[in-house]
């Protein structure tokens, strides 16, 4: 299917990620779909980095736009077989656009909690995020600079900003990702690099799919949400296209919360 060309205003062109390439890890999942969707339709062609045991669907739902898919197979997990993956995504596509939405989550009580849990929420959704991420600024600092054109965003919560109750190695994870984007920033932005993260709320996925189909769940749960409703990945979607795109290239090392007005708080 050919791409459709569309004529925007000037100012919305600010929009577009057209001609870019953006590499999405986890691009497999509920969310993740949804961030490559909603790139793909922006213009973007996607790189995904998945497990190989996962579905293809993603290919499916970019390549019905008309944008192109490459996967590639690697786990977050075994954080030594990120760099060469990395470098050979970096070297094939060059992708300017880096999201690091992949995540685990495991929940227990802290005093029970297994250390090897720990380590493994800690390392899928943080050190591994950083990593994939550095590895995209090597090879970027090797090339010309462009202003702004490269983009990092990464994926937070809003536990990133709560403690939550008997999640202890999550809110561990989200908080530093928070942090560790404003350090980013704070290094890479002198060179052209813009990092930011997006911080989902109570999002349908795979993940929480047994939670957001329970009636009596959501009765006690939109008591604190104003906007009523469980959010899509298309509201991802919007949020990381926004971040993507030249509409936020003097934004860096902040949060973008997406959480329907969950953190503003209902008296």
């Amino acid at each position: 299917m050919a791409s459709q060309s569309v004529t925007l205003p000037p100012f919305l062109r600010n929009f577009s990620v057209e001609g870019r390439v953006a590499l999405v890890t986890g691009g497999s999942g509920g969310i993740g779909i949804g961030v490559c969707t909603a790139l793909a339709e922006s213009g973007a062609d996607i790189v995904s980095l998945q497990l190989p045991t996962e579905p293809t669907d993603v290919q499916t739902a970019v390549e019905k736009v008309g944008k192109k898919c490459h996967i590639y197979h690697f786990d977050l997990n075994q954080l030594d077989t990120i760099p060469p993956v990395m470098e050979k995504v970096m070297s094939t596509h060059n992708p300017s656009i880096i999201i690091n939405c992949a995540g685990i989550i495991m929940k227990g009580e802290t005093t029970e909690f297994p250390i090897e849990g720990f380590e493994k929420v800690i390392r899928v959704n943080t050190t591994a995020s950083i990593v994939v991420a550095r590895e995209a600024v090597k090879s970027w600092l090797k090339q010309e600079k462009l202003p702004f054109a490269r983009k990092i965003i990464n994926f937070a919560s809003i536990s990133s900003f709560q403690g939550n109750l008997e999640n202890i190695a999550y809110v561990a994870s989200k908080g530093a990702v928070l942090n560790m984007t404003r350090g980013m920033s704070n290094e890479w932005a002198p060179h052209g690099i813009t990092v930011n993260c997006v911080a989902p709320g109570y999002t349908k996925s795979r993940m929480t799919e047994k939670t957001y189909t329970n009636e009596a769940y959501n009765e006690q749960l939109y008591k604190k949400l104003p906007a009523q409703r469980w959010g899509e990945p298309k509201d991802l979607g919007a949020a990381c296209v926004y971040l993507a795109s030249p509409a936020s290239d003097y934004v860096s090392g902040t949060c973008l919360v997406v959480d329907g007005g969950y953190l503003g708080g209902l008296p």
